[in-house]
């Protein structure tokens, strides 16, 4: 079965990025949208595996804390179109523990730079070059998921098989009384 671990995304995100799309397939020849319901942050990329336990065992060690996922422009691999993400430090963080989590349970990563971006379309064709602007929208990501992805029909199906809450290490904000003049 061929895995990967992701941060699902909440509506208000999802919705955000489903604008970016509209706007990106209105400017576009020919365009193979990501299915509103397969958008996702690429945590890591595991491949084939006949085996999901080794995952499962790596997620279940990730001491990691949850972290701010925030939409910032788009740009393009190719003719693959993607939303950007602020890189907040703790999503970094969790990005580089999971790595190592993972490694030490036998999966083969790549070593490239991990850069946080989702997936709008991918065969994107245009007449020129398309502008987009993805609107302001963030979440907290509470959680990672090992998924599925089943590449049987026209378009993958992903599936949720294992969930790891993220822990937090989020301090309270306190008010700044100093400009107060009561």
């Amino acid at each position: 079965m061929r895995l990967f671990v992701a941060a699902l995304l909440s509506k208000e995100v999802s919705s955000a990025l489903h604008d970016a799309m509209g706007q990106l397939a209105h400017q576009s020849v020919s365009i193979r949208l990501t299915p509103p319901e397969n958008l996702h942050l690429t945590m890591a990329f595991l491949g084939e595996t006949d085996d999901p336990q080794h995952a499962v065992r790596a997620l279940e060690r990730l001491d990691a804390d949850s972290f701010r996922l925030e939409l910032h422009g788009a740009g393009r691999f190719g003719d693959l179109w993607w939303a950007g993400i602020v890189p907040d430090p703790a999503l970094m963080t969790c990005a580089r523990k999971l790595y190592q989590v993972l490694r030490e349970e036998g999966f083969f990563l790549e070593s490239r730079k991990f850069q946080p971006h989702i997936t709008l379309a991918r065969k994107v064709k245009t007449l020129r070059p398309p502008q987009i602007r993805v609107p302001k929208a963030s979440m907290t990501v509470r959680a990672l998921s090992l998924m599925k992805s089943d590449l049987t029909g026209p378009r993958p199906v992903y599936s949720e098989i294992f969930r790891k809450k993220l822990g937090s290490a989020a301090k309270p904000v306190l008010p700044d009384y100093r400009n107060d003049r009561t």
